[in-house]
């Protein structure tokens, strides 16, 4: 066999073998590149999706196309940094949050996401771990003393935002619970008490929400020292803002009006509080 002829044959050889490898590799990227359009779901940090209507927790995957029906099952199913998206829907389910989760409705509105407490006796979301984010929720239904819509329990670093939370005993109760953020949300006509924060520091309660709750609007309680209450509104309750046996707490911009009894309320034994500007007006006392 001349040289010429030898060559042409390992040319062949080569371009048929690169053929091959691409051809396998392309075939392989139409396998697993469309597996979320499959219904198959996996890896950290990845959104699972849940629709009480559409979805089944038996056959489902937690894909966009194959949700599961409760958000009790989707926690299970989560990993740490996972985001659990919730389609329109009432969901009568009790949810232990013990991982970093974000769990959110797909509308961004509580008007057509519900959660209801199952057992009416316990907190609807209770929260045992660091950065949990809740988002987006009507929160109802839990109305046996000293349960909560949303209870925090000893955790940093949670995010709560423009959820409603309305018709429990406690609306959100945070027990020895520091560094974490309320914002925008709605905490009305709640049996007992609106926002309680007990033995609980350095959080922040930005533009909440919180009228019409049967006792207090927002407690402080049991050395809750160094928080900062910021544009609140505690209004029509029978004790606006209430702060009691805590210190270095900074109070701006918050209203209290029409309250029964007391607007804000500082007791003998909180000490160094800061207020700036607030307004409480139209009840017994100041």
């Amino acid at each position: 066999m001349n040289d010429h002829k030898l060559w042409k044959i390992m040319t062949l050889s080569v371009l048929f073998m690169l053929t091959a490898s691409l051809g396998a590799g392309a075939l392989l990227a139409a396998g697993t590149g469309d597996r979320k359009s499959e219904g198959t779901r996996g890896g950290r940090g990845e959104n699972i999706y849940v629709d009480a209507e559409n979805g089944n927790d038996t056959s489902g995957s937690g894909s966009i196309l194959n949700p599961y029906a409760t958000i009790g099952k989707a926690i299970s199913e989560a990993a740490d940094g996972d985001t659990i998206s919730v389609n329109p829907g009432t969901y009568t389910e009790n949810l232990n949050v013990n991982k970093r989760l974000t769990i959110k409705s797909t509308s961004g509105s509580p008007d057509d996401t519900t959660v209801s407490a199952s057992d009416t006796i316990s907190h609807v979301f209770h929260i045992t771990v660091d950065w949990v984010n809740i988002t987006g929720f009507r929160i109802t239904g839990t109305t046996g003393g000293n349960a909560a819509g949303i209870n925090l329990d000893g955790v940093e670093n949670c995010n709560l935002s423009g959820n409603d939370v309305t018709g429990n005993f406690y609306g959100i109760n945070m027990e020895n619970s520091d560094f974490n953020t309320l914002s925008g949300n709605t905490v009305n006509s709640n049996s007992y008490l609106g926002i309680r924060m007990c033995g609980s520091c350095n959080n922040t309660l930005l533009k909440n929400t919180v009228n019409s709750n049967n006792n207090y609007g927002i407690r402080l309680c049991d050395n809750a020292n160094g928080n900062i209450l910021n544009g609140n509104n505690a209004s029509d309750n029978k004790r606006g803002i209430d702060l009691n046996s805590c210190k270095h707490n900074t109070l701006v911009g918050n209203t209290a009006n029409s309250c029964r009894y007391n607007g804000i309320i500082i007791d003998g034994s909180s000490k160094y509080n800061t207020l700036t500007g607030n307004t409480a007006s139209g009840s017994d006392y100041g």
